[in-house]
C-alpha cells in the first residue's frame, strides 16, 4: 500500500516493539499470523523486505517501472521466467524506492491490509514524478 504524496510511511499501529539503530534506521516488530516479524526502515523511511524474499527469487529484478501494478508485475514476472501478471501464491512484487527494481516478497509482511508493514515504495515515487 502506497501513499499519494510520496512521504515515507512507517507502522503506526499494531507495533509490538520499535528500536532505533545507530545508522538512523528504525526496526519495527509486528505480530503477523502469530509470529513476531521485524522489518527495518532506512533513515529515509523505506522498508527492507529482502529477508522476506521468495527463496527461489531472492534478488531484485530491474524493469522499466511504471507504477502500474499490472504492468510492473508482468514485467517482473517475465524477468524470472513466469507468464502473466500474477506473482506466485503468497508473494507479491515490492517496488523498490530506486524506481527501477522489484523484489518478490511475502505478501503477509508486505501488505498492510493483511497485517503487514505500511510503507511508501517505488510505485508511489514513479507515479508522482
Amino acid at each position: 500500500m502506497h501513499n499519494k504524496n510520496c512521504k515515507p510511511r512507517s507502522p503506526k499501529s499494531d507495533v509490538v516493539e520499535k528500536g532505533e539503530n545507530l545508522d538512523g534506521s528504525i526496526t519495527y516488530t509486528k505480530n503477523i499470523n502469530g509470529k513476531n516479524v521485524q522489518v527495518t526502515y532506512s533513515k529515509e523511511g523505506y522498508p527492507d523486505f529482502s529477508p522476506f524474499s521468495h527463496p527461489d527469487y531472492p534478488d531484485p529484478v530491474e524493469i522499466n517501472m511504471t507504477g502500474n501494478n499490472y504492468k510492473d508485475f508482468k514485467a517482473a514476472n517475465e524477468k524470472i521466467g513466469l507468464s502473466g501478471a500474477n506473482p506466485p501464491d503468497g508473494y507479491t512484487w515490492h517496488h523498490l524506492e530506486d524506481g527501477k527494481h522489484m523484489l518478490l516478497v511475502d505478501s503477509s509482511v508486505h501488505d498492510a491490509t493483511l497485517g503487514g508493514f505500511p510503507h511508501t515504495g517505488g510505485a508511489s515515487i514513479v507515479k508522482n514524478n
